[in-house]
């Protein structure tokens, strides 16, 4: 990003408490001028889903559709790389985001991320393959993996960094905050804050089928929860995102 730009952002959004290191972060938001919703985007927590659905959504007066997840996302507007004038306008949109129960988000970053190793389109980039468990989706390769984030992986990478963390604004500033285990009814308000019709949050209730098109991005990470968390796993786990689960409100217990 360049400079001005960050510099223009703490004059446009001065007054809004902004996290600005995440603000300025091209992948932290998605706006849409024509729903003026603004979504900041949380990796692992229905991410792709929801910015496609707004993509889509906000393009049908054009008649613009989209062959991929990466075109949606390209199409929307970021406080990071659009004008002055779409930024000033932008502090009048709704401000909402998703969250995710930390024990699936990290075991689903994981599958997605780093056990697929020569697999998988992302886990062969070279961040991922110098991350323990990579190549291994085994609970023994989990268990390496969680290790990793006790002893200061939690920072390598976005994909399994606290939600909180993430967060463009304090939890209070936004105007929604769903949760992905309860996406179409949390959707539904906010077309209903938007002036849409809530019945088209109906299409979230299966995944959308531009991303279930993409080999392994749907991990299924909270039926296997089971399968890789042990109770000293979870003890981790619960520690290192302590935050997520106090400020989100999830239940610590993973059973």
């Amino acid at each position: 990003m360049k400079p001005l730009i960050g510099l223009r952002n703490r004059l446009v959004f001065r007054g809004m408490d902004v996290v600005h290191s995440n603000l300025n972060n091209a992948d932290a938001v998605a706006a849409f001028p024509q729903l003026r919703v603004a979504f900041n985007r949380i990796k692992k927590a229905g991410n792709s889903t929801v910015t496609t659905f707004l993509a889509e959504l906000s393009a049908e007066d054009s008649g613009q559709s989209f062959n991929s997840v990466r075109d949606a996302k390209k199409g929307a507007l970021s406080p990071a790389r659009c004008g002055w004038r779409d930024a000033r306008e932008m502090r009048g949109y709704t401000f909402f985001t998703v969250v995710r129960n930390p024990y699936d988000r990290v075991l689903s970053a994981f599958l997605n991320k780093v056990a697929l190793g020569e697999k998988g389109i992302d886990s062969r980039k070279p961040r991922f393959r110098v991350v323990p468990g990579w190549g291994e989706a085994t609970p023994a390769g989990f268990a390496e993996f969680v290790a990793f984030l006790d002893r200061g992986g939690l920072s390598h990478d976005r994909h399994w960094w606290p939600q909180c963390d993430l967060l463009i604004m304090p939890p209070e500033h936004f105007d929604l905050i769903g949760r992905l285990e309860t996406l179409p009814e949390d959707m539904a308000r906010l077309l209903t804050m938007i002036d849409r019709d809530p019945e088209r949050a109906r299409a979230l209730e299966k995944p959308h089928p531009l991303e279930a098109s993409q080999p392994h991005k749907i991990t299924g990470a909270t039926s296997k929860r089971a399968q890789f968390y042990t109770p000293d796993l979870e003890r981790v786990v619960r520690r290192l995102y302590a935050r997520d689960f106090a400020t989100f409100g999830y239940p610590e217990e993973a059973g």
